[in-house]
Formats: C-alpha cells, sequence, structure tokens
C-alpha cells in the first residue's frame, strides 16, 4: 500500500483552532532525559527534533508536573515555576521549525508518586496507597486541592508563553484527576467527593482555570480514562457521562485510554493485546460529544490508523511506541515506504521497562538504539569503507549488519541455518508473542536494499574467515540451551524447552518444566493452551522474574486464571529418574511422580567455539548479543548497531 491508501490518516484535521497536518500525534510519554529539576536538556531537544523531522502531526510532550508534589519520576520535565520557560520554549521552536504543532500534557502524580522522587509526601482524595505500594498517601485539604487549580492554571499560562499551541490535561492512569474522579480511590464527604458531581468538581475547576488564566481561544485536549479496568472504577459507560460535561467546560478534544497503575497493562499494552485494543473506548466517548477524539492503545502500523480512522471511531490516532520504534514512520508511510518501517512489538523491554524500573532509567527502544540518544549516534557515512564479515544472523548480527552497511562498509553477512532470525524464530512460536516475527520481516526486506552479501544454509569455519582476510569480523553466534550436571539427564523423556517451542518434539499429557525464567514459563503456558497437565519447578521465589513488569502482570493473571499449572517455586532440582523428579523445598525432599515428559528452560550458554579458534589470529573483531552473553533482545540489538557503528 502506498502513501495514497492512507488518505484518511495524511488528512488534515483540527482540534479546536488548531490546525494539524495529518492525524498523526505522538502522545506524552515520559522520557526520563529532564534534569533534576524539571528543566529541558539536549537531549530532550534531539529526541523530539527527530521525531518532529519523521512527520508527525502532533507532538504532545510528556507529563509534566505542575507543582513539586506531584512530581512522578526523578528526571520528570516541569512547568511548575516561570524559569522553566525558556528552556520549554526551545521545545516549541524544534516542534515549529518542523512545521509541526505541539501541546504539553500537564499532570500531578497524587498518589502515584513516593516522597523519595518528589521530596513531598504523597496528597490524594482519600489516604489510600496504591495496590502494591507501601507508603500511604495523605488526605488532601480544600486549601491545598485548590492549590492543584491554581497550579493547572498557572502550568497553562506559562506553556503559552513559552509557545505551545496548546496544553492536554492528564485526567487518566491514575494520576490526581484521575483519583477524584473514581469512586475507586475517592471516599471522600465533602464537596470533593461523595457523590458523581463531587468527583468531576476538580475536573471542572481546572479546566475553568486554564481557560481563565490561558484564554478561551487556546486549545485544551483533555485525557480521559475510557475504562480504569478495575472492580469498582470508571467504566465506559461513567467515562460518557464525564466526557459530555467536560465538553460543556470548554474541552477542545479527548484522548482516551485506559487503566491506573493496578491496571497498567490496559495504559501500555503489551503484545500479548491485540493491535487498536481500546479503540473501541475512543468510539464510545465519540458517540456522545462533539469535538475531536483521539485514540490509543497499540496502534503501531499506518493500517491500524487507518482503519481506526476509516471506521469513525476517532479523529487522530496516538502513536507513541511506534514512534520511539521508527520516529521516520509518517514520512515512510506518506512515501508508500511500507517495508521501511520498523515496527513496534510491543516489547516493553527499553521503554516502559526502564522508566518504571527500580532506578527509573531513561527510555530507549529495543529495537532502535538511537531513541534518546540522537546526538550520540548520527547516521552518517564512514570516511574509509571496511570489509566486514558477520558471523551469525540473528537480532545481534542483523543490526549490526544493517548499521554497517548504511555507515558505507562492505558487508558479508554469514548464517549456519536456512533462515535469519535466530532465537526471535523461536519465541515468535510462542502464543502471544507471534509479533516478533515484525523484526525478522524488517531484516528481511532491508538486506536486499543496503546491499548486504547474506549467506544461509552456510556454517562459515575459522579457515574460511581467515581466508576472506576482513578488516573487521563481528560474531554473533547465539546461544543454545543449557544442560546441567543433574543425574539423569540423559533420560529420553527429557527434552529442551526449545525444541518444544518449535514443534520438535511429542509430549505426553502430564510434563514437568524445569525453570521458571521467562521461557519455562511461556514453555508452560504453551503447553497448558494444548490442553496438558503442566508443573513448572523454579528455585527462585516466583516465575517469570525476567519479563518485563506490565508483560508479566498481564501473563501471569492470563496462566494462573485455570488453576490447571501446577506451580512449585523456592524449589531447587536433584535427580531425574525412572521413579519421577526429586525436588528439594527447604529441608523437604519431595518426588513428583507420574511424569511423562521434562522439559529443560535452565537457561543458555554461549556458542564460542569459533571465536576461540580464532582467538589470536583476528586483528580488530567484536563478540555481541547471546554470544557474549545470554540476555534478550535488547541487549543484541544494542550490542549489535554499537560494534558496527564504531567501526
Amino acid at each position: 500500500m502506498s502513501g495514497d491508501g492512507y488518505k484518511m490518516l495524511f488528512s488534515t484535521g483540527k482540534i479546536g483552532s488548531l490546525e494539524l497536518k495529518n492525524r498523526i500525534v505522538l502522545p506524552p510519554m515520559v522520557t526520563n532525559y529532564a534534569t533534576e529539576d524539571g528543566a529541558v536538556t539536549e537531549q530532550y531537544k534531539d529526541y523530539l527534533r527527530e521525531r518532529a523531522k519523521g512527520g508527525v502531526g502532533l507532538i504532545i510532550v510528556e507529563a509534566t508536573y505542575i507543582h513539586p508534589w506531584g512530581k512522578g519520576f526523578v528526571n520528570n520535565l516541569g512547568v511548575d515555576r516561570d524559569e522553566l520557560v525558556p528552556g520549554l520554549r526551545e521545545l516549541t521552536e524544534v516542534a515549529h521549525g518542523a512545521e509541526v504543532k505541539i501541546a504539553i500534557q500537564l499532570y500531578h502524580a497524587g498518589r502515584q508518586t513516593s516522597s523519595k522522587t518528589s521530596g513531598y509526601h504523597p496528597i490524594a482524595p482519600s489516604p489510600i496507597p496504591t495496590p502494591g505500594e507501601e507508603e500511604i498517601p495523605r488526605e488532601a485539604t480544600i486549601e491545598e486541592i485548590q492549590g492543584v487549580v491554581e497550579a493547572f492554571g498557572e502550568g497553562a499560562r506559562r506553556a503559552k508563553e513559552a509557545g505551545f499551541d496548546a496544553v492536554e490535561v492528564h485526567g487518566t492512569h491514575g494520576y490526581i484527576i484521575n483519583e477524584f474522579l473514581s469512586p475507586y480511590s475517592n471516599k471522600r464527604e465533602d464537596e470533593y467527593g461523595k457523590d458523581f458531581e463531587g468527583r468531576l468538581r476538580l475536573a471542572l475547576e481546572v479546566l475553568q482555570r486554564i481557560k481563565e488564566k490561558a484564554g478561551n481561544e487556546f486549545p485544551v485536549i483533555y485525557r480521559i480514562n475510557g475504562d480504569e479496568c478495575v472492580e469498582g472504577g470508571i467504566t465506559l459507560e461513567v467515562t460518557k457521562r464525564i466526557a459530555k460535561r467536560l465538553e460543556e467546560a470548554g474541552a477542545d478534544a479527548f484522548h482516551v485510554t485506559a487503566g491506573v497503575g493496578e491496571s497498567s497493562y490496559n495504559s501500555v499494552q503489551p503484545m500479548a493485546m491485540p493491535r487498536g485494543c481500546k479503540a473501541h473506548l475512543a468510539q464510545g466517548v465519540k458517540q456522545v460529544v462533539n469535538v475531536p477524539i483521539i485514540s490509543a492503545g497499540r496502534i503501531n502500523h499506518p493500517e491500524v490508523a487507518e482503519e481506526i480512522l476509516e471506521q469513525n471511531k476517532a479523529d487522530f490516532v496516538a502513536m507513541g511506541r511506534a514512534l520511539l520504534c521508527d520516529q521516520e514512520m509518517p514520512n515512510k508511510a506518506l512515501e508508500g515506504e511500507i517495508d521501511d518501517i520498523r515496527v513496534c512489538i510491543a516489547c516493553n523491554q527499553k521503554c516502559i521497562n526502564k522508566l518504571l524500573g527500580a532506578e527509573q532509567e531513561p527510555i530507549g527502544c529495543a529495537l532502535n538504539v538511537r531513541t534518546g540518544r540522537e546526538a550520540e549516534f548520527p547516521m552518517t557515512k564512514v570516511d574509509k569503507k571496511k570489509k566486514v564479515l558477520i558471523v551469525g544472523a540473528g537480532p545481534a548480527g542483523l543490526e549490526a549488519a544493517r548499521v554497517a552497511a548504511l555507515r558505507g562498509h562492505r558487508v558479508d553477512l554469514f548464517e549456519k541455518e536456512e533462515r535469519i532470525g535466530g532465537q526471535i524464530n523461536l519465541i515468535s512460536s510462542v502464543p502471544g508473542r507471534e509479533e516478533f516475527k515484525e523484526v525478522i520481516s524488517y531484516y528481511q526486506s532491508q538486506i536486499p536494499k543496503l546491499g548486504i552479501n547474506l549467506v544461509l544454509n552456510h556454517p562459515v569455519s575459522a579457515e574460511e574467515i581467515e581466508g576472506m582476510s576482513p578488516d573487521v569480523v563481528i560474531f554473533a553466534t547465539g546461544a543454545t540451551p543449557l544442560l546441567p550436571d543433574l543425574p539423569g539427564i540423559d533420560s529420553p523423556r527429557v527434552v529442551s524447552a526449545w525444541d518444544v517451542i518449535r514443534g520438535e518434539c511429542a509430549l505426553g499429557e502430564r510434563v514437568v518444566v524445569l525453570g521458571g525464567g521467562s521461557v519455562g514459563a511461556c514453555t508452560v503456558d504453551s503447553l497448558r493452551k494444548l490442553g496438558k497437565k503442566v508443573t513448572i519447578v523454579e528455585m527462585l521465589e516466583d516465575i517469570a522474574l525476567d519479563m518485563e513488569p506490565l508483560t508479566r502482570k498481564l501473563f501471569i493473571k492470563e496462566l494462573t486464571s485455570d488453576g490447571k499449572v501446577k506451580i512449585w517455586t523456592g524449589t531447587r532440582i536433584s535427580e531425574i529418574s525412572e521413579e519421577g523428579i526429586l525436588v528439594e523445598r527447604g529441608w523437604e525432599k519431595i518426588l513428583l511422580r507420574d511424569i511423562d515428559n521434562v522439559v529443560l528452560a535452565l537457561g543458555a550458554t554461549s556458542n564460542k567455539d569459533l571465536i576461540d579458534k580464532l582467538a589470536g589470529k583476528l586483528r580488530n573483531y567484536h563478540i555481541v548479543g547471546d554470544a557474549k552473553k545470554p540476555r534478550k533482545v535488547t541487549e543484541a540489538v544494542e550490542e549489535g548497531f554499537e560494534a558496527a557503528y564504531r567501526i
């Protein structure tokens, strides 16, 4: 499909008085690129500049705190004081320089922050902590609530002074306005609680104050929760009532999303959830209001976006992680270069996982190393072209080949199997992980376009490598399943999880999976869906701990939904015998009986035979991905990129 096929996506649109060149919105995503005190950095400008150049219609800058108490992330952008305005103005100049409109999202984290992050005890409508958090928020006083209202108004004033074309009010995802709106989190009995009107009061006052401070003609987008996805929370029918009242109060558009902290996989949907999975919520709101609607939720490809617009479910589409993964996606779609789009697979490994991790690191993208590092890696041609030989066409080798070729080197890529992809072929065979195939599709399209010499079905030898006299060798030889020194490991009923996932072995009805990391857990889930009676044994205190947290939350919920999987944690394996599997839990030894097959998912070991044979014989070489150390696609792509870039 050419760009002409996306007529709706590339039609002009309006939000209030704001005219947009197309219907693609870069939604607000916290980056942690700001300084600790909330100021704009060069990194932030570089990040936005590339996305503006990439062809979006509207940029909405991340959730930006309007009051110090509302800061939710360590390097969160701020708009809480006048001295931040000059830096914010630099962001608007970046967008306007690329003829792109730009808004900023105003927010207060409410109970979804901590004194460690903000330096202040969190406030909320009621002293109810976010589930899973130990710090109990303080119930906000009337004076403090009025201070929040004023802070939103002042934030809008500063945004307008900085040159923003609009503001967005963050009224979802469990932050303070959402907290007041929801009976799930608001148990007050005063004028800011008790009933629908009381809970709505803060949102209405915020809109009114923004209009007073920034003017009635200044567009205000309201990000609204289509469904909190928690028992006792806001549902779509309640949202419709809220939206109608907010429209009357002056909201110029609604940006519809879902979820709160404890149902956050509905906010940043993992791969197992379908593309465009929240568009029905946007459609529901659109049915009751007369202002434009922005739809969010795994809209990762122009075709998904166009379909939502064609079906009149929304007027604009938010394509957040899609634009982290490929900042040039809009321009590529417009030019009909669809095969060149690097499609976001919602792995969440380097975006939301980094942001919500214990260290609250700056975000990136598992497939796009340049995200957040644009200035560090300008994609310019090298002065001296070199002969680069790459061994292994898994994600590390493929990315190394792509980058080396883009930089102008001659690239030979050898793969021992009959197809590219390495372990991505394995993981994409797992139910709920099929979208990993997009990674392979992208590289398949790039290899011929970049002139990479790909040789399949060829386990290249040490002698061949020496004979080719390459300037640089990159070893991306991957890994193989780890076989521990365990009594009974050679039994014919013992098989590898990799072979099970590939469908290369037949299993009986009663299966025990040894190893509860993501590979073992995914294997168990696959077997469960086939109707097998499955037990998983893991020595740690829980399973799938190496999964990205939001993916894991949804995965565990589904895995345990029918109660058919037996989970043994804190358990060590001692022996596999004809009688069963002997395990140890604490001081107790237990024999697991009546087993047809044992599946090993105990990790992997690097393939280094070829590397060892060439030790001391190569002038310049790199080891990347699982060949260096078995890990995830994030590290594989990053190491492949960096090794090739620095040649």
